[in-house]
């Protein structure tokens, strides 16, 4: 382990270190350079060749920002100290920060924020730069995935409630809730720039904390995952062209035929559409136990109103499961389901294909799990 507590200064091991701006692991070892409180390093970090070596940065901070120029290597940034690493794996900020950044290039890329399986870090994945994880974050977090065609996905974030901006070239990008009951709003919030973009829309959890994002460019996908969620729909960007996809539930697959699968979701979901609704030519699909449009809401597909071949289709799912097993053992062996789509007064809805579809339906036991 490559202690730095001082201005260019540490240990390794017995041996102390003064005066050095570059540090070099052994090779084909397991090094870890770990950035102690007080430490100072203005430089280049390198693993050596072989290995399984680790950055640590254990320290709080104001801000904390990790840049990756290649699958191993990067650049870090410790409030306003700069180093850059080489030969590296897992890069792991195991103190405090206030405000943290993830930055990516050119490539195409697949991105997941989401809490770390087993452990209370926060966990960024990616396919062109290593894992950074995150101990503790108290105001926010950025994504920047750069150019490219990338996919994005927020996950679960435990007990983080800051907001969540993500920039740059997204194709897809899926918010999911939590394991709980969410209240979730998908809203327009105007040209706002912000360091490295411009966000367009928001998605606010309740008390996980709000999304600001970029227009993605194919798909926008909203799930409640588990427990009762309420989702209310009040307005997109005006350049918003893109599939709209709500979930109360999770989505399993999607089939060549473009059917749509569900998760069996045994809970109570309503998806709200409050405002006009435009996706400039992308699909819109809506699933949960009860579908409201409000009065006077204009749901449109269409992105050339004269070629009505290139408008999106739009399908509302509302479902309603019962554990026939469970409900059997009732003495009054009966359950009362229900599913329903409202459309309100002087409401319209335009679009390629527009399907309703409601079923209230048992499920056994095992179907559910």
């Amino acid at each position: 382990t490559w202690l730095i507590s001082g201005d260019h200064s540490g240990s390794v091991g017995s041996v102390s270190f003064d005066s050095f701006e570059r540090l070099v692991g052994a090779p084909d070892n397991e090094d870890t350079f770990v950035l102690a409180t007080g430490g100072v390093f203005v430089g280049v970090l390198e693993g050596g060749d072989g290995g399984f070596d680790v950055l640590e940065v254990a320290r709080d901070s104001e801000s904390f920002t990790h840049e990756a120029t290649a699958f191993d290597s990067g650049i870090v940034t410790v409030d306003e100290m700069t180093f850059r690493y080489v030969g590296l794996e897992p890069v792991a900020n195991s103190g405090s920060t206030a405000d943290a950044q993830f930055i990516l290039g050119s490539d195409d890329d697949d991105v997941v924020l989401r809490l770390e399986s087993g452990s209370p870090y926060l966990d960024v994945t990616s396919d062109t730069a290593e894992d950074t994880s995150l101990a503790s974050v108290t105001n926010s977090i950025t994504l920047d995935v750069g150019t490219g065609t990338n996919s994005v996905v927020v996950g679960d974030l435990g007990s983080f409630t800051g907001d969540i901006t993500v920039i740059g070239s997204i194709d897809s990008l899926t918010i999911n809730g939590s394991d709980g009951n969410d209240t979730i709003t998908i809203s327009d919030i105007g040209d706002i720039t912000v360091p490295g973009g411009v966000v367009h829309m928001q998605v606010d959890r309740g008390a996980v904390g709000l999304v600001l994002f970029s227009n993605p460019i194919t798909e926008l996908l909203v799930q409640g995952l588990d427990g009762d969620d309420d989702i209310t729909v009040a307005s997109l960007d005006a350049g918003f062209a893109a599939t709209l996809d709500v979930e109360g539930a999770d989505v399993e697959s999607w089939l060549p035929s473009d059917e749509l699968v569900l998760a069996i979701d045994e809970d109570t979901d309503t998806v709200a559409i409050t405002g006009d609704i435009a996706t400039h030519g992308g699909d819109l699909w809506v699933n949960a136990t009860t579908i409201t449009v409000a009065d006077d809401v204009v749901i449109t597909t269409a992105d050339d109103p004269s070629a009505p071949a290139t408008w999106g289709d739009i399908q509302f799912w509302a479902r309603e499961y019962a554990v026939a097993d469970v409900n059997n053992l009732s003495p009054f062996q009966y359950d009362v389901k229900a599913a329903s789509i409202t459309m309100g007064e002087r409401s319209e809805i335009r679009g390629g294909e527009v399907f309703f579809l409601a079923y209230a339906t048992d499920i056994t036991l095992s179907e559910l799990i």
